[in-house]
């Protein structure tokens, strides 16, 4: 069975606990800022319907997504670099943040552009025709209709608190109808790494099922492990020298058709997830310029060579 290497669990667990306490940290904020008076209560800038509790808000949201999306790339980088059998897993969490970051940038982008877009003046405009206007605005003429009578010139200059939420609000609806070219933005840009998010799923299944699998297995071995049992687990540790010698000597192998290409990247992966250990010297130059060519002769892919390097900057 595979062994992460030994600094992989520490690694991982100190990611979450800074995301959790940085996202934790920044709700919080959040909500004492929303709760206090003179943010709360604060007018309106100018024409618009933005005011200054509506920014900071702007400015927490997007801490906060920058935060998810450092953790899901942080944390791709960790799973391509401990477990180079499952590279993919560690480009499918990349994409997956981003699609995240995206469905929340959605939602806490939408009022503030919404309040840039429509500005008292529209608001003010739409009512004056509101009696006449068919009903094809939907959600914005029955909030509209809900606020008859309370939007006027002099009611939105002084509006602040609850009231200017309300006008912001009804901005919301009616940005929100067609052709809405704000969700139809969004809806493309999640599409992307969605779609390409498939076949990666798909060519992965067979990992994702001895990932796993293995989840049992390894937490019952380390239960029951003995001070003993590590002599196996050291055993199973690789060097620099497993991988630019024995490498080669796969290739050359398969070059001469001794070997199948399956047999070829099933034994590649079975060096490659082993973690690296270099008890008696550390890595040299040498070992970094023979890597080097084993990605130039086509025996590692990119992918490979960059956690690998990486791998190998770690034990200098």
């Amino acid at each position: 069975m595979e062994q992460a290497s030994p600094s992989s669990s520490p690694n991982l667990a100190k990611i979450f606990i800074r995301f959790a306490l940085s996202v934790v940290g920044l709700l919080i904020l959040r909500g004492v800022i929303g709760s206090l008076p003179m943010l709360k209560g604060s007018p309106a800038f100018g024409d618009s319907l933005i005011n200054m509790l509506l920014l900071c808000y702007l400015v927490i949201d997007t801490l906060i997504i920058l935060v998810i999306l450092s953790f899901g790339l942080t944390l791709a980088r960790e799973v391509r670099a401990k477990l180079p059998k499952f590279v993919d897993v560690g480009t499918i969490i990349a994409r997956a943040t981003i699609v995240v970051v995206l469905i929340i940038a959605y939602r806490a982008y939408e009022t503030p552009v919404a309040c840039l877009y429509v500005d008292q003046t529209d608001l003010l405009n739409l009512g004056k025709t509101s009696n006449t206007t068919p009903g094809a605005y939907g959600d914005f003429m029955r909030l509209f209709n809900q606020m008859a009578g309370q939007v006027t010139a002099a009611a939105m200059q002084n509006a602040s608190a609850d009231a200017l939420a309300q006008y912001q609000k009804l901005a919301v609806a009616l940005f929100r109808q067609p052709p809405n070219i704000y969700a139809w933005v969004f809806l493309i840009l999640i599409a992307i790494p969605v779609v390409s998010l498939v076949p990666l799923v798909a060519r992965n299944l067979d990992n994702f099922t001895e990932l796993v699998s293995q989840v049992p297995t390894t937490l019952d071995a380390s239960a029951r492990a003995q001070p003993s049992e590590t002599v196996p687990i050291a055993a199973a540790l690789s060097s620099p020298v497993d991988i630019t010698e024995k490498l080669p000597k796969l290739k050359s192998l398969l070059d001469a058709g001794a070997i199948s290409t399956e047999d070829f990247r099933l034994q590649k992966s079975k060096i490659l997830s082993r973690p690296i250990s270099t008890p008696n010297s550390a890595v040299e130059a040498e070992d970094l310029r023979k890597l080097k060519s084993l990605l130039d002769d086509g025996t590692l892919t990119q992918e490979e060579f960059e956690t690998c390097k990486i791998r190998f900057l770690e034990q200098i």
